[in-house]
């Protein structure tokens, strides 16, 4: 793996941790409401909230993630 890919991967690592430290919620619920657009109706409450789950969604296609 290399070194910008494995940033990736310890990236989503450490998100998904404080958010389930943080709130009531993980990384694979933000991709999943990402990906049904659930968050869209919340954009103007929460615009980072979209914008951390786009880049976790992206983190996650890029690796192939969801096809293992």
């Amino acid at each position: 793996m290399s070194p910008e890919a494995n940033l990736l991967r310890l990236a989503y690592i450490d998100i998904n941790a404080l958010l389930v430290e943080g709130f009531d919620t993980n990384a694979q619920t933000l991709v999943d409401w990402n990906r049904t657009n659930e968050l869209e109706e919340m954009i103007d409450l929460y615009p980072s909230v979209i914008a951390v789950a786009k880049t976790l969604t992206e983190i996650r296609d890029l690796f192939g993630a969801d096809d293992i």
